[in-house]
């Protein structure tokens, strides 16, 4: 399912994914956090933790709650700044929607709390905001694809049948397919977990001999690849040497559904675990990955 359309205020109780700028772009999702659904959580992809319904204030459009789909509790600031997803239909959860330009491109305002925003830092913390520029969220609705704001819809499962392909490459970050892999912004050579589907998480698929059972991946960022070094650092700063060289291992669950192993070092795959590290893993769940293209 991709959430790809703008969505304008147009139509009470839809469906929708809540884009925000920690990092630096419109890359990631807001969601409630696996494991602690009160609390907000800026690193999200599109999947079931990151979606929210937005209900009107009695038909008014400009003012609306968000409840989380996940959890059934709503989007609310407190007296003391604090922000959680742990409200009813009171006052507290009610905010005012403030259009910034785009159709789907707006702050946050808390009905209650004058001057009081929901605001995502570049350093992904959520709290609030007095109006600037790290209150500007991006809300998208089920449908669409191609580019946009959203990193384009990357819905359909990418099965190696074609060598040159881009791609996004889902992992379990979290407990759950959520987040893609990514270059990490401001340091493009390391690894990240909790990616969206913008340009720091695009990925060139590689074949080596023509039929898909071994790949490289290339940074479309960087233009660097994906490898896996003797001393077990995961980085994306090769070249097409043998140690970007990885074995793909198709698992039951899905075509997309794949680990990818080490073609230098043997029993050495690619891992993103629950807590979101990168690293070296023995081919077990946390190896599995979901590669997406257009």
């Amino acid at each position: 399912m991709a959430f790809k359309l703008p969505y304008v205020f147009k139509a009470d109780n839809k469906e929708v994914v809540i884009q925000n700028k920690a990092g630096g772009d419109f890359e990631k999702f807001l969601r409630v956090k696996p494991g602690d659904l009160g609390k907000p959580d800026s690193q999200g992809g599109q999947g079931k933790f990151a979606r929210f319904i937005v209900e009107f204030d009695n038909g008014d459009s400009t003012k609306i709650r968000l409840k989380s789909k996940e959890s059934g509790k709503y989007l609310r600031i407190m007296k003391d700044g604090e922000i959680n997803v742990e409200g009813g239909t009171g006052a507290l959860t009610l905010f005012k929607v403030k259009k910034q330009g785009e159709a789907n491109l707006v702050k946050l305002e808390s009905n209650k709390f004058e001057g009081k925003y929901i605001s995502v830092k570049k350093n992904g913390d959520v709290n609030v905001g007095n109006g600037g520029p790290w209150t500007e969220l991006k809300f998208f609705r089920e449908g669409g694809g191609g580019g946009g704001g959203a990193g384009g819809s990357f819905a359909k499962p990418y099965v190696f049948k074609v060598s040159g392909k881009e791609v996004v490459i889902q992992n379990k970050a979290g407990g759950d397919f959520d987040k893609f892999l990514r270059v990490k912004p401001g340091d493009l050579g390391r690894p990240c977990s909790q990616g969206g589907k913008g340009k720091f998480a695009r990925f060139i698929v590689e074949f080596e001999g023509g039929n898909g059972s071994l790949v490289r991946l290339k940074s479309k960022e960087s233009g660097k690849y994906l490898r896996i070094m003797k001393d077990d650092d995961i980085n994306i700063e090769g070249g097409t040497g043998a140690l970007t060289l990885f074995k793909v291992k198709k698992q039951d669950g899905g075509p997309n559904l794949v680990k990818l192993e080490s073609n230098k070092f043997e029993g050495k795959y690619i891992s993103v675990k629950k807590n979101g590290d990168v690293n070296v893993g023995n081919g077990g769940p946390w190896t599995e990955l979901k590669e997406q293209e257009h």
